[in-house]
């Protein structure tokens, strides 16, 4: 795809991954967290831009994430990512997502 993936809604179409990595003060712990830009297209709107979005390290609590949108193939076709559970909150849960 040529092209800049500037919209949670363009990088839900074209099948991609959001990766929300640690780089904590000093010593980031390295912790990563996937989701799918659908899940969070549903929450912040489709036209967010995914670099924009807000995110904290739950291991650490730093607010210093770096967003990585990485598309899937052969070699990361089995990966473990989050998706919301409906509730009054919104909850966070990890479950397997597995491309054919």
């Amino acid at each position: 795809m040529t092209g800049v993936l500037d919209s949670l809604g363009k990088a839900a179409r074209h099948n991609y991954i959001l990766i929300a990595e640690c780089r904590g003060m000093g010593q980031p712990c390295g912790r990563r967290s996937s989701f799918l830009p659908g899940d969070l297209a549903e929450i912040y709107g489709a036209g967010r831009d995914p670099h924009r979005l807000r995110f904290h390290c739950s291991e650490c609590g730093s607010k210093r994430v770096k967003i990585i949108l990485i598309k899937p193939d052969e070699r990361n076709r089995d990966v473990i990512v989050k998706r919301p559970r409906k509730r009054q909150v919104v909850e966070w849960v990890e479950m397997r997502y597995r491309i054919f």
